[in-house]
């Protein structure tokens, strides 16, 4: 092969690899999300609904769940200003755009923690899936949060962001997902925005969550108690303030790493009575922690105020 000749090959495969180059970086497509989440805020309630995945395809199952808050005029000494809703019925609807007359309708069931619920449906098709989610509160109106999902359609189109967590002015989201063992059959999740809470608020807030699934029953009449979900409940908090009590505990004073052991016992007793599958025995260890442990660690802890001390311990 003359020379000539093996410089015009070698000139046309440099030049065929640079425009081949050329199309796989003008056809470079970003990686799907994993996850989505969409945000509707409505009368007093905001929502953040998550898609998982986050663009799915069609006859691909969808998972998706939602996270329900109610905006409090008093705040909660727990929750702050909002607060995880557990007292309503949730129902769903939903239709692909372009059939708005089909609607599919769905039970939203509980999840593992506070304030969350969920479903999976099964799109059909290529484009876009409208969710309307129902908030039923009990003697009142019901509410609507109104979603779309795109199926199939990647990247999403001009306007769709892929993650709508409002923020306040600092830049840090407005709801913060704790981690750790809150509600029936719920395994540790990791936290919006983590790190804008120190350790002790981060496992006050789990108390108070966990506590609020445990007692949510206790106070309605002729309802038996989920006593397999308290005993899980319980035995997980006692296991997760284990985990953190060293951490929490480090250059605090002795009171302090007394309440905490003192909450680890208390849903100890907790859940050992709920294993006896006694309801008595249950509501009486109920009782007994948030009055020796629950009411004095509220009153001294968040209000800087020592009275309950005085009172004997039941």
């Amino acid at each position: 092969m003359k020379r000539e000749t093996l410089l015009i090959i070698v000139l046309i495969v440099y030049v065929s690899t640079l425009f081949a180059q050329d199309k796989i970086q003008s056809t470079n497509i970003p990686k799907k999300p994993d996850k989505r989440m969409l945000f509707a805020r409505v009368a007093d309630y905001l929502v953040l609904m998550k898609v998982s995945p986050g663009v799915p395809e069609p006859q691909e199952v969808v998972e998706l769940s939602f996270e329900i808050y109610r905006e409090m005029k008093i705040a909660d000494p727990v929750y702050g200003n909002l607060s995880p809703v557990m007292d309503v019925k949730l129902s769903a609807g939903v239709y692909y755009e372009k059939l708005p007359e089909a609607v599919y309708r769905y039970i939203v069931q509980p999840l593992q923690d506070a304030g969350s619920f969920g479903f999976h449906f099964f799109p059909q098709q290529v484009g876009k899936y409208i969710v309307k989610l129902d908030i039923i509160p009990p003697e009142q109106d019901i509410v609507t949060a109104n979603f779309g999902i795109f199926v199939g359609v990647w990247p999403l189109p001009p306007g769709e962001e892929i993650d709508q967590i409002p923020r306040d002015e600092s830049g840090k989201p407005i709801m913060i997902k704790s981690v750790g063992p809150v509600g029936p059959s719920g395994t540790a999740i990791s936290e919006v925005g983590r790190g804008s809470e120190s350790d002790i608020k981060r496992v006050m807030r789990e108390l108070g969550r966990t506590w609020q699934y445990i007692v949510k029953d206790i106070f309605i009449p002729n309802k038996r108690l989920d006593l397999n979900g308290i005993s899980r409940e319980s035995k997980r908090m006692a296991e997760f303030l284990k985990k953190e009590q060293i951490t929490i505990t480090k250059d605090r004073d002795a009171q302090f790493s007394q309440f905490i052991s003192d909450l680890i016992v208390g849903f100890e007793s907790i859940s050992g009575a709920a294993d006896s599958k006694d309801e008595k025995a249950v509501i009486e260890a109920i009782q007994k922690v948030n009055y020796n442990v629950i009411l004095r660690g509220h009153l001294r802890y968040r209000f800087k105020n020592v009275d309950a001390d005085k009172y004997k311990s039941k």
